[in-house]
């Protein structure tokens, strides 16, 4: 059961957060329980949507029009041969790829995604910013879920690149549980 009397105090001790942070999770909840949406509460408080659906995210609270606790929708950037793609499901939807500008230290990578395009000096840079944005256009791409983005490394690795889930995630996601 959620305890309505929280406060950012017991918030960061349980999740061993920054008092901001739990500040803003305290308020956050306390929206939610006053019947807010997501949309109100990034209206009334100027958070932008990213900050505040992965505030949300990371501590499982949920909204009427965003449910963090849903399976999240999973982008998944695998080798190519020439560069990478963004896989969403087992359909291609990106593309990042190295382009030469003709200059000494001229090569950069650019994402084409959605409608997402970034360049960066690295695959991996370019990769994580797009993630970024993606997660930015999210609410209009897809209803709202959370994104999930991950690197799958040839050797069968994997890091995720966003949001990305820290030691303290968990911890987060009980801070509310009495």
């Amino acid at each position: 059961m959620l305890d309505n009397a929280i406060s950012a105090d017991q918030v960061r001790a349980r999740a061993g957060i920054a008092l901001p942070e739990a500040q803003a999770a305290v308020y956050m909840q306390s929206a939610k329980l006053e019947g807010w949406t997501l949309a109100e509460f990034q209206d009334r408080t100027r958070m932008s949507s990213r900050a505040a659906r992965a505030l949300a995210y990371r501590f499982g609270i949920e909204f009427e029009d965003f449910d963090p606790l849903s399976p999240p929708v999973e982008l998944v950037w695998r080798k190519a041969k020439k560069g990478w793609e963004l896989y969403q499901g087992k359909e291609a939807v990106g593309l990042c790829v190295r382009h030469d500008l003709g200059m000494p230290q001229g090569k950069v990578y650019v994402v084409e995604a959605y409608s997402v395009r970034v360049s960066a000096v690295t695959a991996r840079a370019a990769m994580a910013q797009a993630a970024s944005k993606i997660d930015a256009i999210s609410a209009d791409l897809f209803d709202g879920q959370p994104v999930l983005t991950r690197i799958e490394e040839q050797d069968g690795d994997v890091d995720t690149l966003f949001p990305k889930l820290d030691d303290k995630f968990h911890a987060c996601r009980k801070a509310f549980n009495s």
